[in-house]
């Protein structure tokens, strides 16, 4: 869970502390100095580079009150990529070209044209034929069915089918969501790329907010690559045959397994020398990037931290990074 951070380095010493000692961490004090007197410095910086306000094209009012469109003009989204703001403050008659808005986050936008808007200009143009599906042979067939078996899916998309689920609902400690590994579809609506994570839940707002959190801690100059890449959100999460039925959904960057899932594996060895220090050392980061931002990780444990790459905690351990930024 992330809340607003009510000091800068008072929660870095305590909830270090606590994680590396419940994974058997020894000398955990050594690499739980202060915050640098410089993040201070280095927000200031990063304020002073964000006062352009970022504008949206092509934008819609969602059903819990965020705002999906194209945006120009963003400190870290590339010109022309889709975006999805937290939840507006102002009221519903507020929002409307050519004004600028915030958001329960603090950010600004302007809005550009609305989609109703280009409706409206756009002249009605004959309806085309609908594109010929794949053609459907035995080949194509056995794919399918290769697919089916090698990435265990189970039938169920999100995205109006843009992303496959895979196997089971993943365990997890949030009560709020439900997780699944998944895979992006290609043209022909077969798996294609790496594994992802989806995260689907009912509480939008929630959702919203975790979506606004990503998007901060990845998208600063700091340790952005200490959390899992944040690919697509979906504030309505269009399940087929009324899967994920009034929920949102959060597409992320996938894990080998959990920290905990490794020292479980290492029958509760720990890490040792190098291994520690480096889940020591992107721990510390973490929590840095998030009271830059003014923020405090409250649900910093084991499970929420993610090996990226195939290491077992030998010698060394590569890509460790932190998810699950619910508040």
């Amino acid at each position: 869970m992330v809340v607003r951070c009510l000091g800068r380095n008072a929660g870095i010493l305590c909830v270090s502390m606590l994680l590396l000692m419940s994974l058997k961490w020894p000398l955990a004090s050594a690499f739980l100095a202060p915050a640098s007197s410089t993040s201070a410095t280095r927000h200031g910086s990063i304020v002073s580079i964000l006062k352009a306000i970022p504008l949206i094209d092509e934008w819609k009012v969602n059903r819990n009150g965020s705002v999906s469109g194209y945006v120009q003009n963003h400190p870290t989204i590339p010109d022309g990529d889709s975006i999805t703001t937290s939840p507006v403050t102002q009221g519903a008659n507020a929002i409307k070209d050519n004004v600028i808005v915030s958001t329960k986050s603090g950010s600004k936008y302007k809005l550009g044209r609305s989609v109703e808007t280009l409706k409206q200009k756009k002249p009605v143009a004959a309806p085309k034929p609908a594109p010929a599906r794949p053609e459907v042979t035995a080949a194509t067939l056995k794919q399918s069915q290769a697919d089916l078996k090698k990435y265990n899916l189970n039938g169920k998309t999100v995205g109006d089918g843009k992303y496959l689920l895979s196997g089971q609902k993943i365990k997890s400690t949030s009560i709020r969501s439900e997780i699944y590994y998944a895979y992006k579809a290609d043209a022909n609506g077969l798996p294609t790329g790496p594994r992802l994570t989806v995260k689907l839940s009912p509480k939008l707002e929630s959702l919203s907010r975790e979506n606004d959190t990503y998007n901060k801690v990845t998208g600063g100059l700091f340790y952005r690559d200490n959390f899992v890449k944040k690919l697509d959100y979906l504030p309505d999460a269009q399940g087929n045959r009324g899967f994920g039925k009034n929920c949102g959904a959060l597409v992320l960057e996938s894990g080998e397994r959990t920290l905990r899932a490794l020292c479980d594996a290492r029958r509760n060895k720990g890490l040792e020398g190098k291994a520690m220090r480096q889940a020591a050392v992107a721990l510390v980061q973490c929590i840095q990037a998030m009271q830059s931002y003014g923020l405090v990780w409250t649900d910093l444990k084991a499970e929420n931290f993610v090996v990226v790459s195939d290491s077992t905690g030998d010698g060394s351990i590569e890509g460790i990074k932190a998810i699950d930024l619910e508040s």
